[in-house]
């Protein structure tokens, strides 16, 4: 069975997440056990225009995830299938269709509150005239974060009331798990019919050094080998289709007759050409891998703004909407992003391997029709060699940097997993996880359980294949590593895998595999909003931590899509017997719940900023209130000047009037007006940049 790449719908996105500290009654209007709150979740419907509907969803983790249905207006009219549920009406009395709703619903006094409100929100709710017992809440304000605002504001409020909050949101890649999917997962645990090689054949001498030579006899039997490792050994056989292999094998084979001899390296590359169609990024052959990014390419030229008009932005002094992007709809090229100051805007992009032709625009102005050709970049993506692990102030904001997962870092590993803890009852943290290109998931686990008290379980349906190439090949892994790293660490793992090779070796234990596991994906509390920055080189367990945080509650992700080391994994290792090639094959698959193949493409983000911005970005939008809303209403410093911290400020003389307090987790803030922010440490200098005077 072969599955096909489709073309990953950007994902549209979000940033904020706290709980308020509004009650239902204050919220509502209302007294607990009152209809309202009855079966709200399946009940409640959330009604909206086209702009106010996506600036809520791209910029709130919760209105994003909500189970509820979104019921989008394109007329000043709500059906008749809604009238009948309690509804959450986002808009303003000015605003496409649902103001003349709102206009119907209010008194004149009502009416007039909504309009004159310019810098705060607006909750209202009314009787339900179309149904007894049912209610309307509007949620309003000037601009689309003051509604947004308000929306969640009224939400947050319904759920505390009519918990659990798993009945109201859903973890980011939840979806049912349906028929077509096992039918999918059943097709992909393929069989063999053969028998397995000795296993003195299949155990690699990792110390044999190879060949430059060999003969054609030798490369045929080293080709007959590697595709005896992919029918036996690899978790991928079956997904790119059994028969595409048998077809390279041929062409392989005949290929090699053009030569007497063969270089290890002139032998990588024919295998390499003939096994395109493998779409893998953990599957290596000698030098050669098997995946291409999709790169995220995006301009950095023009802020584009949601407005009721339309996307719009300005040029030379004029104001221009957009009608269409190369003769189509714009939507899909806009996505939903933040500039230098943190304000919400929308960035021109796409995902490709290659340099795309650049975007036409076409806009209506002041002065009539124009057209913009847009040429897009891509991130010169930084070196991100140093530590593995630093924790320090930006801004105000605490950061937490890792920069991989590696055993071999396990000490500052150990350091990070327990920072969760102490982050359990702050208000947030920015956790920066560009170039983290994988190892062991382990380290991200604990990290989320130490700032959750819960264990975020793999989000993927997997299984494992348990044969004995399989296992002869990761024990193989276990061994290189030992050989090449000294990571005595993995000693008790290659024995481990040797014992059950060997079980089946003496029919002991029937090959086969792992039984599948379907992930359940539940919702896990917590009230510490998380915004974690990504890059395209986040790879394999990095992307581990984003998918398993996916299921945490106020977490947001910022950058751009990681690499897409998604489908296969836990590497197994093989020498071919002549040319001493190594190969590298994962011997497990996951696939994602809804159905969809990410590998290469990688994991979107919530908000897509250009990866060398993205930590700075974040920390401007906290600082400016565009997120989280616990910040709403405070400034976080004397001023917002400077993006970098500097190292030796000077403390805080006044820790206990700090407008935050952090003294506990070690540091804290001075008042507004004091002419210095600074970070003040507690015992913790070796761990921290301290933050200079920003004024």
């Amino acid at each position: 069975m072969r599955f096909q790449f489709r073309t990953l719908i950007f994902l549209t996105a979000l940033l904020v997440g706290f709980a308020s500290s509004a009650t239902p009654s204050a919220a509502a209007g209302l007294e607990a056990g009152h209809p309202w709150f009855s079966n709200q979740a399946q009940e409640t419907v959330i009604v909206a225009n086209a702009m106010d509907a996506r600036f809520a969803r791209d910029y709130s983790t919760l209105l994003k995830h909500l189970r509820l249905e979104w019921l989008t207006l394109d007329k000043a009219e709500i059906p008749e299938w809604a009238r009948g549920m309690n509804l959450v009406l986002i808009g303003h009395p000015d605003a496409p269709y649902t103001g003349e709703v709102i206009r119907t619903l209010l008194a004149p006094e009502e009416l007039d509150e909504l309009l004159a409100a310019q810098d705060h929100t607006i909750k209202l709710t009314k009787d339900n005239p179309w149904a007894q017992e049912r209610r309307i809440t509007i949620c309003s304000g000037s601009d689309f974060i003051l509604r947004r605002d308000a929306a969640e504001q009224a939400l947050r409020a319904m759920i505390a009331e009519a918990p659990p909050a798993s009945e109201w949101i859903q973890s980011v890649y939840n979806a049912p798990i349906d028929d077509n999917l096992r039918r999918a997962v059943d097709e992909l645990r393929y069989a063999w019919e053969n028998n397995e090689l000795p296993l003195e054949d299949l155990i690699m001498d990792v110390e044999s050094a190879p060949p430059r030579r060999i003969t054609v006899e030798q490369a045929v039997e080293d080709v007959e080998r590697i595709f005896y490792l992919f029918s036996h050994g690899y978790s991928g056989y079956a997904f790119f289709d059994a028969r595409a292999f048998e077809e390279a094998q041929a062409r392989i084979l005949q290929a090699l007759l053009s030569r007497s001899s063969w270089s290890s390296d002139a032998l990588s590359d024919l295998l390499s050409e003939n096994l395109g169609f493998i779409e893998d990024c953990h599957t290596r052959i000698g030098e050669h891998r098997f995946s291409s990014h999709r790169d995220f390419w995006y301009d950095t030229q023009l802020s584009i703004l949601l407005r009721y008009e339309g996307y719009q932005f300005e040029s030379g002094g004029q104001r221009y909407t957009i009608h269409s992007i190369n003769g189509a709809d714009p939507a899909p090229y806009l996505l939903p992003s933040l500039n230098r100051e943190g304000e919400p805007i929308y960035r021109l992009g796409l995902l490709s391997q290659e340099q795309p032709a650049p975007l036409t625009i076409s806009t209506d102005g002041d002065e009539g029709e124009r057209s913009f050709r847009v040429k897009l970049r891509r991130s010169d993506l930084r070196d991100t060699s140093g530590d593995v692990f630093r924790e320090y102030v930006l801004g105000g904001i605490p950061v937490l940097r890792v920069r991989g997962f590696g055993d071999s870092d396990a000490e500052s590993l150990r350091e990070f997993a327990m920072t969760g803890a102490e982050y359990r009852d702050q208000s947030v943290v920015v956790l920066d996880v560009r170039g983290n290109g994988g190892g062991n998931e382990h380290w991200p686990i604990s990290w989320i359980q130490s700032l959750t008290g819960r264990r975020a379980e793999s989000i993927f349906v997997s299984s494992e294949l348990e044969s004995k190439t399989s296992l002869a090949g990761r024990l193989n892994a276990f061994s290189y590593w030992i050989h090449e790293y000294d990571m005595e660490l993995y000693r008790d793992d290659l024995e481990q895998h040797l014992r059950l090779a060997e079980s089946i070796e003496d029919g002991v234990r029937l090959p086969g595999w792992s039984g599948t596991r379907y992930p359940t994906l539940p919702l896990i509390p917590n009230d510490t909003t998380v915004i974690l920055v990504a890059d395209g080189r986040v790879a394999s367990a990095g992307e581990g931590l984003i998918m398993r945080i996916s299921q945490v509650e106020n977490v947001t992700v910022v950058g751009e899509n990681s690499m897409g080391c998604l489908t296969f994994g836990n590497i197994s290792t093989h020498k071919l017997p002549n040319s001493g090639l190594m190969v590298w094959l994962p011997i497990n698959f996951g696939l994602f719940p809804d159905q969809e193949v990410r590998e290469s493409v990688g994991l979107a983000p919530d908000l897509w900023v250009p990866a060398d911005d993205a930590l700075n970005y974040t920390v401007a939008a906290l600082r400016r209130g565009t997120a989280p809303a616990r910040f709403r209403g405070e400034r976080l410093l004397d001023s917002g000047k400077g993006q970098e911290p500097v190292a030796g400020a000077r403390s805080c003389r006044v820790a206990a009037d700090c407008r935050l307090h952090h003294h506990r987790r070690g540091f804290c803030l001075r008042q507004p007006g004091e002419g210095l922010a600074a970070a003040c440490i507690r015992g913790r200098l070796d761990r921290h940049r301290l933050v200079s005077d920003w004024s």
